[in-house]
């Protein structure tokens, strides 16, 4: 048999002789692309300033404990995979109160009236020590916290809708004994207000005053002991608000926001100066405020667009820390992006913002750099439309008009759209055969365009298929799969929908998986998945096919006779075993927009409990072996086939057989074969694989030692004389791996 020298560098450590080997996928090496924070568009968010690093509070909606810090507003790391403190309950939609005191950071977790609140410390952000199961100050509505006179101050809400005699201002100088300084009646009953210390007081800015006249309001107050309060102003010049941040910086006293996005300054607390009317950032209330590194800080907030960080030197000029915020992203609205890859571009559908805006059309070579097509498009602006690529257009088939997307003078539509270049479209059809619909799935599978089921507003489960957009036929007319709203995969060969089947149990959201080869006769491949099932259409998973595998991620699923998001995800090479995917870095959401481009799986956008975000990321599959070659004992003019079994490759596969670090002409697939063996033969064989990954890596699966005997040698050995054999080859084998692995700098044509 010919050979040839090579020399090559593996990805795979290199093991002993008959050793196991198969590896698990890291499907959890997701990249961001277009991103805000980590964190997600939060509002009801608080920070502090500790241990070099900013830290990040916000509630428990998505019930996985919400704490990131970062050494500069630019890097997040999420800090906690689960809070210590309640996640479940009213409690998930209330903000928590934090301050530095005592070199620790403390956390006042918000009201809830079925969980209990609690006082918290942590000297490192990640080990948290719970001080107090019952503080005091019962049903604190997120009052603030703030360090004054050295010790630690609680200045609770007093609300119409509470009004507990244990609500007032505590404080305490080691965090466990507290002591009531007064009840807080000159603030009146009193909720999102913000406070602060400045200038040897504590104050207290604006809010909602819920008593005899119930309104928001822009007084400022004052103490200096918490019992004895001072109203510096009734009316300051900034206009009545609550949900604000304030700060004290450079000497003065900050309001920040709070359904604005205003700056104001004042170091008397009576005086006010703008320092800008109109910051850089949208407005937005509930966000968090802090100093950091010498700046202003603005981070998160309660309104579109608010997933940004910001920081400012003076409050007029903010900067946009780095955050690669996609274009795209205006929609509100479910449904509201669609995504399809096209002629070397991910091309990007946006729902409409506005009833004004229409529809808008993106498209980009990276995912990061988006370029927004002159629009809107002549189709009149719709929701939960169909969006394919086919024939070198793109497709926009179906949906729901209207001036929102829940308005009751919506309606649903047929129509068929189709544009080379996504912004000269040709209406191919008026009126599809298929009936009026919304939230339909749509594909493209042999060679054709596909609709399958959609809702108006009943549920349909008719199939249909077009290879020119005007001429339809109908492949099924009521598929065993039933749901308002379906997702759909093309992967081996075949349609792969997400639905609820006739014979199932309801136990939260439908998670059946149906396949067909032609979208007439339809499989039930699986009944019951291992995954939570979710919701499909309107808040739906990333339902996707790549690198041969099937994909289901994130979603909305049945949390303990609750509804929230995941961000869970599993993979399966065959609809029927699932395999979880381990801690994937993106938030919870669903309804996310998903495309296989540049031989990646990206994810775009979605909504989760905090409202729509505009992340882009993308997944680079990695090859892992699940069959390897196993060592054997021959004798001369034997057969010998070694074989490998690979997943998670991209585009086409190469194999490369060696044997003792020389390639093997003519050995190119994921079988070797040797029809009659020699005494030559014998040795250390392995397979180097590569596929069309942007990487280029090459992987080498583990060697297997042959040994080869002369003819009739082992017809009349013993077994234990062959076991005893089997033994000192393991042992000869190891040491001469041993010996080749120490002097393998760099790595030689034998190590690879």
């Amino acid at each position: 048999m010919q050979t040839r020298t090579i020399a090559f560098r593996t990805r795979t450590t290199l093991v002993g002789l008959m050793a196991v080997f198969l590896c698990t996928p890291a499907w959890t090496d997701w990249h961001q692309v277009s991103n805000v924070p980590q964190w997600g568009r939060f509002s009801l968010l608080t920070s502090v300033d500790f241990a070099g690093r900013m830290w990040v509070f916000g509630p428990q909606r998505q019930r996985d404990g919400a704490v990131w810090n970062s050494p500069d507003g630019v890097e997040w790391e999420r800090t906690l995979g689960t809070s210590p403190w309640p996640l479940n309950g009213d409690l998930a939609w209330t903000r928590h109160a934090t301050a530095v005191f005592d070199n620790k950071i403390w956390l006042v977790t918000g009201f809830s009236y079925s969980a209990s609140i609690g006082l918290w410390s942590s000297s490192d952000g990640l080990n948290w020590t719970q001080v107090l199961a019952s503080p005091p100050w019962v049903h604190n509505t997120g009052g603030p916290c703030v360090v004054h006179d050295g010790k630690l101050w609680v200045i609770g809400e007093r609300s119409h809708y509470n009004p507990s005699p244990e609500k007032g201002v505590w404080c305490s100088s080691d965090g466990i004994t507290w002591t009531k300084t007064g009840d807080g009646a000159a603030l009146g009953e009193r909720t999102e207000h913000s406070a602060l210390a400045y200038d040897g007081k504590i104050w207290v800015l604006g809010g909602y005053v819920s008593g005899d006249v119930r309104d928001f309001v822009n007084d400022v107050w004052y103490t200096v002991d918490g019992a004895n309060w001072v109203q510096a102003t009734e009316h300051a010049a900034w206009s009545p608000r609550n949900g604000h941040a304030t700060i004290a910086y450079a000497g003065k006293m900050w309001v920040i926001g709070g359904g604005h996005n205003d700056v104001w300054y004042s170091t008397d607390g009576a005086a006010w100066t703008p320092a800008t009317l109109a910051a850089e950032w949208p407005p937005r209330d509930t966000h968090a405020s802090v100093v950091f590194d010498d700046k202003m800080w603005v981070i998160g907030g309660d309104a579109y667009g608010c997933s940004g960080v910001w920081s400012s030197t003076d409050g007029a000029h903010w900067s946009d820390e780095g955050m690669r915020l996609a274009p795209w992203g205006k929609a509100r609205i479910t449904t509201s992006v669609k995504s399809v890859a096209k002629d070397g571009e991910l091309w990007v559908v946006e729902g409409p913002g506005t009833p004004a805006e229409g529809n808008t059309v993106w498209r980009s070579s990276d995912g990061e750099h988006w370029t927004q097509l002159p629009g809107p498009p002549p189709w009149e602006q719709r929701w939960r439309y169909g969006f394919v690529a086919y024939g070198g257009k793109i497709w926009i088939l179906g949906g729901k008009g209207g001036p929102q997307d829940e308005s009751p003078d919506c309606y649903y539509l047929n129509d068929v759209w189709s544009s080379e270049d996504g912004q000269n479209w040709e209406q191919t059809s008026g009126a599809a055969p298929w009936s009026a619909r919304a939230s339909h799935a749509t594909a493209v599978f042999d060679g054709r365009m596909w609709i399958l089921g959609g809702c108006a507003p009943h549920c349909m489960s008719d199939v249909w298929h077009s290879s020119d957009g005007q001429n339809w036929s109908q492949a099924c007319a009521a598929a065993p799969w039933l749901t308002a709203y379906l997702d759909v995969a093309v992967f081996d060969n075949k349609l792969w929908v997400f639905g609820k089947g006739p014979n199932t149990t309801f136990d939260g959201y439908p998670r059946d998986i149906w396949s067909s080869s032609d979208g007439q006769e339809w499989v039930h491949v699986s009944k019951a998945p291992p995954w939570e099932g979710r919701q499909q259409g309107r808040i739906d998973p990333l339902f996707a096919a790549y690198a041969g595998m099937l994909w289901v991620g994130g979603g909305r699923v049945w949390f303990d006779e609750n509804y929230g998001y995941t961000s869970d995800t599993w993979y399966s090479p065959d609809g029927v075993q699932w395999t979880p995917a381990t801690a994937v870095p993106w938030t919870a959401r669903g309804e996310q927009a998903s495309a296989v481009f540049n031989n990646k799986l990206w994810m775009i956008g979605g909504t989760g409990d905090t409202g729509f975000t505009h992340e882009t990321w993308f997944y680079q599959s990695e090859i892992v072996f699940t069959a390897i070659p196993e060592g054997a004992w021959k004798e001369e003019g034997e057969g010998l086939t070694l074989s490998v079994g690979i997943q998670g490759a991209v585009g086409n596969v190469t194999y490369l057989w060696i044997k003792d670090g020389e390639a093997l002409d003519g050995q190119t697939s994921s079988v070797l074969t040797i029809p009659s063996l020699q005494l030559s033969d014998q040795g250390y064989y392995w397979c180097i694989v590569t596929d069309e990954s942007e990487s280029k890596t090459v992987y080498q699966s583990p060697r297997a030692y042959v040994q080869v005997f002369p003819a009739g040698s082992l017809s009349g050995t013993s077994l234990p004389f062959i076991a005893l054999a089997i033994v000192a080859t393991i042992v000869v084998g190891a040491l001469v791996v041993r010996h080749k692995r120490s002097h393998a700098e760099p790595p030689s044509r034998s190590e690879g």
